[in-house]
């Protein structure tokens, strides 16, 4: 959806009945996607719930996430961090978590010698400091 700006618009709009994007989709789709998913999509759209598309791809990557035991990560290091860093940063975190993370980095000059994560829930933080440079 977030690819083709048009798909949202055909999903919500009234101009094609709620019976008739039922059939459309699966032929648009069967040959690109699951048939499971498939069917599921089109009892989202027959009970005219398509609105809740993107938010059902949220939740559902999030589970996929705790499946797999993965954490997504917002990590700020004073600097661009390099690649090296950056595998260290992860393999540590991912160490201290007992989690896989998936970082997203980012370089902020205003964090003095140190680094910054911040993963799942708002209340959990970590900081290290000067330290963080001897991993």
């Amino acid at each position: 959806m977030q690819a083709d700006p048009g798909v949202p618009n055909f999903l919500t709009g009234p101009k094609v009945s709620a019976s008739e994007k039922v059939v459309i989709i699966p032929k648009a789709l069967q040959d690109r996607l699951p048939r499971l998913f498939v069917r599921f999509l089109g009892a989202v759209i027959a009970n005219r719930r398509q609105q809740l598309i993107p938010q059902i791809a949220s939740e559902y990557a999030l589970l996929v996430d705790a499946l797999k035991g993965r954490v997504h990560a917002r990590v700020t290091v004073s600097l661009e961090p390099t690649d090296a860093l950056r595998a260290r940063l992860e393999k540590t975190l991912g160490t201290i978590t007992g989690q896989r993370l998936l970082p997203q980095f980012a370089g902020t000059p205003a964090l003095f010698g140190g680094v910054s994560s911040r993963r799942g829930d708002p209340g959990e933080r970590g900081e290290v400091g000067p330290r963080a440079v001897k991993m």
